[in-house]
């Protein structure tokens, strides 16, 4: 399985290399909306300073990873809204007759490397950034820095999973990448807004708003216990999704798979 999604990542990224032009153009793109956000936000905060013990600084480290995290998410994106969109098209005949895991098609036929390189240089820059501001004071900082790292991806890819499913449950061949441009903004809010009570109601029913933000608290604020609470989470999408997917799976025998 580990040589086949190589194999075709090599072939896909051979493939996108070969629009040069269009790969620059989307670079280019994303690079100028993330800037100009942040731009943005820096003269939000310089007339209102602080929200809470949020500053800048915070709401900085929150962007480069919300940049990392959404690039990566949406290699992962793309590839289920274009493998289900086959679906409604009444094109998954082919992909059913190979003798390969369907988890492949699903989340790594169509997967966009140059995205995804893309989104480890960004995280690189992060690690950069982290350790020029003489952020971290041990070792177990950047470990647990990449623990909630690793848990802030697993849960976008789980509720990206989620939405693409109910989509196509609800017989409606929406484009959900509206949808979740739309969720995603929520990560730019700061979470101190928020009273603790609520902020732990709303990080255990609704994570996505605070994907962003998590690795902050964790790395800057110390708020260690934020992993263990992310758990819960972690766990119930992981459930509800392994649920979907066990039903996906009854959904495509009946066509014949």
């Amino acid at each position: 399985m580990l040589k086949l999604i190589l194999k075709n990542f090599k072939y896909r990224l051979l493939s996108e290399m070969s629009f040069k032009t269009d790969f620059l153009g989307e670079l280019f793109v994303t690079l100028s909306i993330n800037i100009f956000t942040i731009c943005l936000f820096k003269v939000i905060f310089s007339y209102s300073g602080n929200f809470g013990i949020w500053s800048f600084d915070d709401f900085f480290l929150a962007s480069l990873f919300y940049m990392s995290f959404r690039l990566f998410v949406e290699c992962l994106d793309d590839n289920m809204f274009e493998f289900f969109e086959t679906v409604f098209e009444g094109k998954i005949d082919s992909y059913l007759c190979k003798p390969i895991n369907l988890l492949f098609f699903v989340l790594f036929y169509f997967f966009r490397v140059t995205k995804l390189i893309i989104a480890v240089a960004i995280y690189f820059l992060l690690i950069f950034y982290i350790f020029y501001s003489n952020i971290v004071t041990n070792f177990s900082d950047i470990l647990l820095f990449f623990v909630s790292s690793v848990i802030s991806i697993t849960i976008g890819i789980l509720f990206t999973f989620i939405m693409v499913y109910l989509n196509l449950f609800s017989q409606k061949n929406l484009y959900m990448g509206f949808y979740m441009h739309h969720f995603s903004q929520l990560c730019y809010l700061p979470p101190t807004i928020f009273s603790q009570g609520l902020f732990k109601i709303l990080f255990i029913t609704v994570p996505y708003m605070f994907i962003s933000s998590l690795p902050v608290l964790i790395l800057k604020y110390k708020h260690y216990n934020l992993i263990a609470l992310s758990i819960i989470p972690l766990l119930i999408l992981f459930f509800i999704a392994y649920l979907f997917w066990k039903k996906y799976k009854t959904l495509l025998k009946s066509f014949g798979g």
